[in-house]
């Protein structure tokens, strides 16, 4: 498959994995806060952000693995694949085992840090301890996942994983009740976590049929060379996913469960955001990675700029659409159980808008093998998110810590990375100025007042209303958006009628 189509193939394929897994989790949320009430569904996010922390002692193998199988692709080394595949599956092996490990004592730090009812107690610890397996798992299933992602197969990772997230929301629907205890949600995880480790190692075996695994090929030097790569990494890692899970935890523990309970719902439509960025872009990490063993850096430098002047185009247009109908959504998502989620988003979101659109930029430092900026990036993000929120949360509440992480992600997930990406690749701010931020900013502003004129007009208060709405102010932010982005299209489609 040619390389340019190759590259597509995995962009599409990420968008839509991504645009279903945003859909299935939006719709698992509403029935679990449905079924569990919003005390015990700020439980779940507390045990989910805990439990997520525990991929953090991988010290960035999995991370390191992907590029280096991408780099052996490129000095079309069967043998070096072969030698860093079995060394991952060693490593990540041990990883496994030392989660499963941990999984028993996890409880014991909950239930003393946060405010657990009595009666929730057991069913609690053993989600941890499930949710935990799960995350062992997801070790087992990392050397697979990291080949797939080396051979820039993204398509082939989605085909696995969109069935497995609908089929975990089917179990949920069956076997979560009113009232049901925790363990169970952890339990359908854990299943749908074991068959997406069968099936990847699977795909593996069928991308790469020279794929041979040996126990004698796992070596010191090998491992060696992952973990110096790895453990720059595994800071970046460490530090960006503690920035994630600090605010759900933080309210947890300033605030109440059902504090969570309504920041989680939030946070999740502007993660979910970050979560298709990161999917439409994720195919240009291996690309990256590739052109820069390649040495090919005006490639890199068009990579940056088009690849950003995209990326803002769909940061601008979820933003606008967040802002202008995420009202009317919680409202009809959650059954008007959680309306006052609103005010966290529109503050999480208008931090999220210039960080949004630096995901390219984020991929392409990475694939040069500069992630250590990041990871200081990451570091300040979390340091200023606990900061501001200890500082604010007495005055403000909940709003507080919702700014505080919006404030922190335009420091450190926007304006650093922009800047650094620039000096890094030789781009003039003043070129990127002009290409990518000025026709994005005017589009954008349009397409938002026109979104929020039909908005106001239209007031949806059902869903199909609301898809209306949706519909239309995506087709004026979207006609918006085009007309600065490729004026010569406009002046083109107006040309015959100046002339006449």
């Amino acid at each position: 498959m040619p390389l340019a189509r190759s590259l597509s193939v995995s962009v599409v394929a990420s968008c839509i994995g991504a645009v279903l897994n945003a859909l299935c989790g939006l719709v698992a949320a509403a029935f679990l806060l449905r079924q569990l009430g919003l005390e015990t569904f700020g439980l779940w996010a507390l045990v989910v952000s805990t439990t997520s922390l525990l991929w953090l002692l991988d010290f960035g193998t999995t991370v390191a693995v992907g590029r280096l199988i991408a780099a052996g692709r490129a000095e079309s080394s069967i043998d070096g694949i072969n030698r860093i595949f079995s060394t991952a599956i060693a490593m990540l092996g041990v990883c496994a085992i030392g989660v499963a490990l941990v999984a028993w004592f996890i409880p014991l730090v909950f239930l003393a840090v946060f405010t657990v009812p009595p009666q929730d107690a057991a069913s609690v610890g053993l989600a941890l301890r499930l949710m935990a397996l799960a995350s062992a798992v997801h070790f087992i299933a990392a050397p697979f996942t990291c080949l797939l992602w080396g051979y820039e197969r993204m398509d082939l990772i989605n085909i696995i994983e969109v069935p497995l997230v609908l089929l975990r929301l089917a179990l949920l629907m069956m076997f979560v009740g009113i009232g049901s205890p925790l363990w169970i949600i952890a339990a359908c995880t854990l299943f749908t976590g074991c068959l997406s480790a069968v099936t990847m190692a699977y795909a593996s075996f069928q991308v790469e049929p020279w794929l041979a695994p040996r126990p004698h090929m796992a070596t010191r030097r090998t491992a060696a060379t992952i973990l110096r790569l790895g453990i720059d990494f595994a800071a970046l890692n460490a530090a960006r996913s503690i920035a994630l899970q600090l605010s759900p935890i933080l309210v947890g523990y300033t605030l109440s469960n059902a504090a969570v309970g309504i920041f989680a719902i939030a946070r999740q439509l502007s993660v979910n955001c970050n979560i298709l960025l990161s999917a439409t872009t994720e195919a240009i990490a291996a690309r990256s990675v590739r052109l820069f063993h390649e040495q090919a850096h005006m490639a890199q430098q068009t990579l940056f700029v088009e690849g950003g002047r995209y990326t803002t185009a769909l940061s601008c247009l979820l933003t606008i659409g967040l802002l202008v109908l995420g009202d009317s959504f919680i409202h009809l998502w959650q059954g008007g159980r959680a309306d006052e989620a609103y005010q966290q988003l529109q503050i999480l979101m208008l931090g999220e808008l210039i960080a949004l659109s630096q995901w390219v930029t984020y991929w392409v430092i990475a694939g040069v093998k500069k992630h250590r900026l990041l990871a200081v990036f990451a570091v300040c993000e979390s340091v200023t998110i606990a900061g501001l929120s200890l500082l604010l949360v007495q005055s403000f509440g909940l709003s507080g810590l919702s700014f505080a992480a919006a404030a922190a992600a335009v420091l450190f997930r926007g304006l650093g990375p922009l800047i650094y990406g620039c000096r890094l690749l030789a781009v003039e701010p003043r070129r990127y100025m002009v290409r990518v931020i000025l026709p994005n900013a005017v589009g954008g502003l349009i397409g938002a007042l026109a979104a929020y004129w039909l908005d106001a007009w239209l007031d949806p208060r059902d869903w199909s209303t609301f898809f209306l709405a949706g519909c239309l102010c995506a087709l004026v932010s979207v006609a918006s958006q085009i007309a600065f982005l490729f004026p010569q299209v406009l002046l083109w489609k107006l040309w015959p009628l100046i002339r006449g």
